[in-house]
């Protein structure tokens, strides 16, 4: 199984990377932008898994962008979109992450009901990465791991994945 995956460097891309032996990896470190949308897609159509993980704090849209352009492009594999759980909340104030993050599920919710492949994970805060110093209930990153595993094994019939911490 060939596996590509955006943002492969640190937090749940690295423990991703390490976990699936992921083959084809796309980050600032080893050259790629994600904005570059059909650069990614042009050498990721012969992936049979697509992790969509990283985020840009610049252009908060491109993880739904590079996801269109999988569709677009016709790809057939599975897109797992990592998302987040914030999204879920009410605020009294604006959060553009969390628009970005809803966008983002949208999409892949859309493209799900056209027949694409396409399933989207929300965690809430996990132990590592920018949920390390969070200060409440926390995800284990084996559980965000173990969610993806069972999104491959259903390959297409998973929509929606919403993961929290514990509460007791």
């Amino acid at each position: 199984m060939i596996i590509g995956l955006t943002g492969h460097t640190r937090g749940l891309g690295f423990e991703i990377c390490k976990h699936f032996n992921v083959q084809k990896t796309y980050s600032k470190s080893n050259g790629y932008d994600i904005n570059d949308v059909d650069q990614i897609v042009s050498k990721s159509l012969d992936c049979d898994v697509f992790i969509n993980n990283a985020y840009d704090f610049k252009n908060g849209f491109a993880q739904t962008e590079l996801l269109l352009e999988f569709y677009r492009k016709g790809f057939k594999g599975l897109v797992i979109n990592i998302s987040s759980s914030i999204e879920t909340l009410v605020r009294d104030d604006l959060r553009v992450y969390d628009i970005h993050k809803r966008s983002l599920i949208d999409c892949s919710k859309q493209l799900y009901y056209l027949g694409f492949k396409s399933s989207a994970i929300s965690p809430g805060a996990i132990d590592i990465g920018l949920g390390k110093n969070f200060q409440g209930n926390k995800l284990a990153v084996e559980s965000v791991i173990n969610s993806i595993n069972f999104v491959i094994q259903e390959n297409g019939r998973v929509q929606h994945l919403i993961l929290t911490g514990k509460f007791s």
